[in-house]
């Protein structure tokens, strides 16, 4: 068995989630969660955790590749706390944030 080059799996990642927006623009959105599912079972597999930021590819809940306007609405909240950014999934509803200094 040879050994897997992880700089070459990280551009397939990202070639398939080029794919899974296109099944997206056409309306296919079965095709466009199943393309995520496998994207995240490649990215668990090969540990691509260094060259491939899962959170921008793949919603953790639903699988649905996320794109902003499409599946992703990004909002900018400020709190006393600080400032931060608000994901949420479209597909599921699922939210998360993200510190902005």
């Amino acid at each position: 068995m040879s050994k897997v080059n992880r700089r070459d799996l990280a551009g397939e990642v990202f070639y398939l989630h080029r794919l899974a927006l296109d099944a997206l623009r056409e309306g296919d959105s079965a095709w466009a969660q199943a393309l995520g599912r496998h994207i995240y079972r490649v990215y668990q597999k090969y540990r691509l955790r260094g060259l491939v930021r899962i959170k921008s590819l793949v919603c953790k809940k639903c699988s649905m590749p996320l794109h902003p306007a499409y599946t992703l609405k990004v909002r900018l909240r400020s709190r006393e706390s600080g400032r931060f950014v608000v994901y949420t999934c479209r597909a599921c509803g699922h939210s998360w944030r993200k510190v902005v200094r």
